[in-house]
Formats: C-alpha cells, sequence, structure tokens
C-alpha cells in the first residue's frame, strides 16, 4: 500500500473522525467495538481509522529502547571524557573485554585465560583507566542493585598506614565564634586531646606550634556529633587548635603547594567610626587563615588590604 503520510490533506470531519477514534483507542483504552459501537461502524472499520491514524500522522508511535539509550549515553561519556568509560551493566563477558583493552600487560593476560580477576579490575579502577558505569534507574528501582554489588566488589577502600597524618583543608568557625579545623585524616588515627604539631626538618623554632585537639566533631549538614576517634579516611572538623592554616600537613604529611594567585589589588579599609582599629584588624586577619586570598596590614595608622581580583 503506498504511504499517503502527513501532507496528504483530509477533510475535516474525516480528520476528527481519526482523532476521535485514535484518542479513545491510544489515550483512554478503550476496546475497539466499543468505539465500533459508538460510532455506529463495524469493528473492522475502526482497525482502518487507526491504521489511517498512524499512515497520515495523526498518531506518531515511539520505542524508547533503553539498551539503545544507554549506547549513546556511553558513547557521549567516551568522547567527552574518557574512553576507558566502561558498560558494567552489559553482560560480563562483554564488558570485560572493553576493559582489558584499557592496559596492555592486563589484556595480555586476558587473552591467555579469557577472564579478568576481580584484583585486575579494581586495579584498572584505581590506576584510572577504567571508568566503571552502570545504567538504570533509581525511580524504577532498575539496576540499583546491581550498581550496589558493583561498588561492593570493585571499590576496595585504600590501605592506610599506620602513622597519623592529616590535611587540613579548611579553617572556619561555628555560630559561638569556636575555631574550627576541617581536616581529613590519612594516615593512623586521630584521638581527642592528641598532642598535634607541625614541627618538621628545617622548621625555625619561632614557627612551631603544639596544640591538643579539644574536641574531634563529625559535621552532617549543620549538625555534627562529638567523636572520641576519627579513623583514617574520615573527615572530621577539630577544635582547640588556634595556629592552624588551609593547606598545612600534620604528621607525615607535608605543607600543600604555595597558591599560585597572588594579590593583585590593593585597597583601604575605611571603617565606620568609633571601630577600632586593632580588632578590625584581628577580625581581617580570620579571614586570611579561612582560605581567602587576602591580607591586611597597617599602613600610617591606616589599615590597607590586598586581595586577588576573582
Amino acid at each position: 500500500m503506498e504511504k499517503r503520510g502527513p501532507n496528504v490533506k483530509l477533510s475535516l470531519e474525516k480528520q476528527k473522525r481519526l482523532v476521535y477514534a485514535a484518542r479513545r483507542y491510544y489515550l483512554e483504552d478503550q476496546k475497539q467495538s466499543d468505539i465500533a459501537r459508538e460510532l455506529g461502524i463495524s469493528r473492522p472499520m475502526v482497525s482502518r481509522l487507526l491504521a489511517e491514524a498512524r499512515e497520515f500522522g495523526v498518531v506518531e508511535i515511539k520505542i524508547h529502547d533503553p539498551e539503545r539509550q544507554s549506547d549513546a549515553l556511553l558513547e557521549q561519556l567516551r568522547q567527552r571524557l574518557s574512553a576507558g568509560c566502561v558498560d558494567f551493566s552489559a553482560p560480563e563477558d562483554a564488558w570485560q573485554e572493553d576493559a582489558a583493552v584499557c592496559d596492555e600487560g592486563i589484556l595480555e593476560k586476558y587473552l591467555e585465560t579469557g577472564t579478568l580477576e576481580d584484583a585486575d579490575v579494581i586495579s584498572l579502577i584505581r590506576h584510572r583507566k577504567v571508568f566503571p558505569c552502570w545504567f538504570g534507574s533509581a525511580l524504577k528501582l532498575e539496576g540499583v542493585t546491581e550498581f550496589l554489588r558493583g561498588v561492593d566488589r570493585y571499590a576496595v577502600p585504600p590501605l592506610y598506614p599506620s602513622e597519623f597524618g592529616g590535611k587540613v583543608f579548611k579553617i572556619a568557625r561555628d555560630p559561638q565564634g569556636v575555631r574550627l579545623t576541617y581536616l581529613k585524616v590519612t594516615g593512623g588515627a586521630l584521638k581527642v586531646k592528641d598532642l598535634l604539631t607541625n614541627r618538621r626538618p628545617g622548621l625555625p623554632e619561632d614557627q612551631v606550634w603544639e596544640e591538643k585537639a579539644d574536641q574531634l566533631r563529625i559535621y552532617s549538614g549543620a549538625q555534627y556529633r562529638a567523636a572520641d576517634q576519627v579513623p583514617a579516611g574520615a573527615v572530621c572538623a577539630v577544635a582547640g587548635l588556634s595556629r592552624t592554616h588551609a593547606g598545612e600537613g600534620l604528621g607525615f604529611e607535608t605543607e600543600s603547594p604555595i597558591p599560585l594567585l597572588e594579590p593583585v589589588l590593593s585597597y583601604q579599609v575605611i571603617l565606620p567610626q568609633g571601630t577600632n582599629v586593632h580588632t578590625a584588624l584581628k577580625q581581617l586577619g580570620q579571614l586570611e587563615t579561612q582560605g581567602f586570598a587576602a591580607a591586611a596590614f597597617f599602613d600610617n595608622d591606616d589599615i590597607k588590604a590586598l586581595g586577588v581580583a576573582r
């Protein structure tokens, strides 16, 4: 039968009949026999009307194939991010070959044995040669179990040394004004009342400090719980430290490189009348310790500030 398509002119009466039959059948889920009775025609004639509705473009049927959608999305990920993006939601024998080609040594082993061991997959992921992808829908509970099993199987936590280490990444204050040092424990464990120091070879004695961790806080949003001990791999806020700064290394950790940003603008700070300049300078100094690229100082009894344009 010749495909006439939506460009063929239909009478208004014909269009109305096609729309009515299509709406009742596809949208309102009515039986063809019921539609035939309503229109006063035979059931085969209703089938003919529905066929013509598709033929003339009154009805368009689209099939959303999840498999084809995931293939297209995976290709986009590979083009925009990395060729190492591998679909772990595919059958295991299919994705193992895609993963093996990301490393020559593992590929040779795969060609000999025909399979990948979990240790090989973990190594590929840890060295950022393979980026596992799972496709599904959390709303429809599709692929969720497979994703969680994959994370449990291949996302092995790193091995931390027994010696204490910590990296400071932020300085802040809570609503009561308590100074908090946010750090990640990268080795050993941090306990309440532990003595922390920045002492290391080559550091002048007048720059060395030793202070106790008075309180360890584990934050969840604005709320926190006090902890007696924080293990390696966890992040916490420490109260009681007054001389730490962002980027500082504690224990075996070293100091982070000095930021490449340098102050490029100079400002004069005009304080409200009656403000104590020494108090204002101290408060501006708090901004500097909290990671702002700025520094404040006295210049002929005025406060000057250097800051980086952002």
